[in-house]
Formats: structure tokens, sequence, C-alpha cells
């Protein structure tokens, strides 16, 4: 009785792998009707396993990245895509942004997310539309950055400049704090104006870049408001103020007796949990979550 029911469950296997493979195949031959023959590649590895690769390249064809991945027996049923990964085309690897901080290590655990919201369905368009957006925000950043970091250097450092001098003259009356999301900050012209003008007025914080970016800074209200209005005129996908805080400043009290962070300090793409821990520990963290709009 016993043997029957195993073999039963073996018969059940091997269907639910054959129809795993039929599905894979129609998704295969889908993928190559939407983004183009030439952009997919499949072959059957040793282990039985397909192997497929999705050529991905940014809208104005100034980027390009390849997602590979596995599909095992189990997938798409009972199992995300196995050994998927992206990797730069050798012609994007020195253009503009550092690929490093694409974040390339996590897609696995990204596309596993992807296939656990498509509830056993197929989801490597989904995976390749991902994949699609972050590369045309990359290519966006490049062809921003010359503009960004000239206007940095020329008109607007004067201005903060004399800002700046502006405030020495007279005694700050208010302590302010920012807490800004960005869809992302990737761009170098983006991270140096970010950390150049948290320096250039005195303010004090964090910046977490990638996807999203978060910036805190906190400081005289005055260059809080400052640096808000200079960085918002450089462009982004999304910037966007989430938390603010002001306080009056007594007359026993200074701008560095409030401060929670004495510096300036930025944060990896991978490094969410880092960022939070430094807000967490200087009293900060319900500050932080307004980013992410998650309020206490």
């Amino acid at each position: 009785m016993t043997s029957l029911v195993l073999q039963n469950t073996d018969a059940e296997d091997e269907e639910e792998k054959e129809e795993n493979l039929t599905r894979q195949l129609d998704e295969i031959e889908a993928l190559k009707s939407i983004i183009g023959e030439d952009q997919v590649r499949c072959v059957s590895a040793d282990d039985g396993n397909l192997s497929i690769s999705l050529i991905c390249t940014s809208p104005g064809g100034t980027l390009s990245a390849t997602l590979k991945a596995s599909l095992g027996p189990g997938y798409p049923s009972i199992a995300p895509p196995s050994s998927i990964y992206v990797a730069p085309c050798e012609s994007s690897k020195n253009i503009g942004n550092d690929f490093s901080l694409f974040g390339f290590e996590g897609c696995t655990e990204r596309f596993a997310l992807v296939w656990a919201d498509a509830a056993g369905a197929v989801c490597l368009y989904d995976c390749f539309i991902w994949l699609h957006e972050r590369l045309t925000d990359l290519e966006e950043d490049n062809r921003n950055a010359v503009e960004e970091e000239a206007k940095m250097m020329e008109e607007e450092a004067l201005m903060r400049t004399q800002a700046l001098l502006d405030r020495q003259q007279r005694p700050p009356t208010h302590f302010g704090r920012r807490c800004i999301y960005s869809h992302h900050i990737i761009a170098s012209s983006k991270r140096s104006a970010v950390c150049q003008t948290a320096k250039e007025l005195g303010l004090s914080g964090i910046s977490k870049i990638g996807w999203p970016g978060i910036i805190v800074f906190e400081g005289d209200e005055e260059a809080c408001k400052e640096a808000v209005r200079f960085l918002s005129s450089l462009r982004w996908k999304q910037f966007v103020v989430r938390g603010e805080e002001v306080i009056k400043i007594e007359d026993c009290e200074n701008v560095n007796s409030l401060r929670k962070f004495q510096s300036f300090a930025e944060y990896g793409a991978k490094e969410m949990k880092a960022a939070a821990a430094a807000c967490r520990e200087v009293g900060l963290e319900n500050l932080f979550l307004t980013a992410m709009k998650i309020y206490k």
C-alpha cells in the first residue's frame, strides 16, 4: 500500500516537472516575441535545467546588462529561478556610474520576491522590466551629471558660500532637521552634491545611497532650508522632504549643543540597516523612518 502511494507521488512529480518545462518554454517564446529574439538566449545546461540570458539595453542605448537565470524543474510552480543574477555588458562597465553600486549582488533576493508576488506564475519578464528601469535611471543620471556638476561648482556654490557668510554675521535662532527621500542616489554628481552641500553649510547627518536614497540633515535651520533648496533644484526622479524638525535655540544652547550627529557620513547602497542603526543610536530613528512613510 505504501509502495503504491510513493509511485503515485513520483508520477505526480514527473507530471509537475513536465508541466513546468512546458511553461518555461512558453515563457521563453513570449519573451522573444516581446523583447526580440536577438535579446533572448537559451541553452540546456549540463544539469538538465534551462539556462537563459536576457540582454537589456537602456532607452538611449548607452548602457547594457544581462539578466541570467537557471530554470530548474520547480520553476515556476514551487520555486523561483535559481542562480539568477545580473552582469553589466563589457561596453557598459566604464560608462558613467560605478556598476558596483547597482546592487547586482542583491538581485537574487529581489527576483525571488518578484516570483513570490507572481504566486507561482512565470516572472522573468517582470525581472527584465525591473532591470530596464534601473538602467534607465542610470542613463538619465549620466546624461544630467555634467550639468549638475557644473551647477554645483559654479553659480550655486558661490550662492551657498555667500549664504554661509550672511549667517555668520548673525546668531542662528532655530535648529533644524530634515529627512529626505529620493528614488535613488547613484550618480557621482549627486553623491558629491549632497556631501559637499552638507560640508559647506555646516550640516551633519547621513546619506544612504542606492535605491532608495535617504538623506538626514541637521544644523542651522536656515542652512537646512538652503540645502533643500539647492539639492531639489537638481534633476531627480523623486526628491521629497518627508520628515522635518525645527527647534528654537534658547539662550543656553547653540547649534553644536543640539546636534545628534557630529559629522556627515555616506552609507552604501546595501547599508540601509547600518544607516537606520546610526540614526537609532543618536535617537533619530523615528525621523529616519519617515523616509519610508513609517510614523511612530
